[in-house]
């Protein structure tokens, strides 16, 4: 009797490595495509983290609905700044900014955030 494997038992073990492989592949693409998208959203929220604290620096605001290409890590990210006065409850304050920040990558939005600055005197 010889010792070793035979052309028919390598191919099964082939065969069965094959279908292991088969079921295991799409997950793996699955798990990148999740962790790719959690990547571009934490950029998309530094960025809009960086547009609100470049405002707060600054006392002349671009005009409302303006649109920047900000670039981290990899990316280039597109915003869109648009403020106007705040006001709350049929009263306006003059010191106060309503500001929202939108974050978009390859024409797909992925954060959105709206705050309000107050000057203080």
């Amino acid at each position: 009797m010889t010792k070793g494997f035979t052309l028919i038992e390598a191919v099964i073990a082939v065969a069965i490595l094959a279908i292991i492989l088969a079921s295991v592949i799409p997950a793996f693409v699955n798990y990148l495509n999740i962790n790719t998208a959690s990547e571009v959203r934490t950029g998309a929220v530094a960025v809009a983290q960086r547009l609100l604290d470049d405002l707060r620096a600054v006392s002349a605001w671009p005009p409302s609905g303006t649109v920047t290409t900000v670039a981290t890590g990899q990316r280039a990210y597109s915003a869109i700044l648009t403020h106007s006065q705040f006001c709350y409850g049929g009263r306006c304050f003059s010191g106060a900014r309503r500001v929202r920040v939108e974050v978009s990558y390859a024409g797909r939005t992925y954060y959105q955030v709206e705050t309000v600055f107050t000057q203080l005197d």
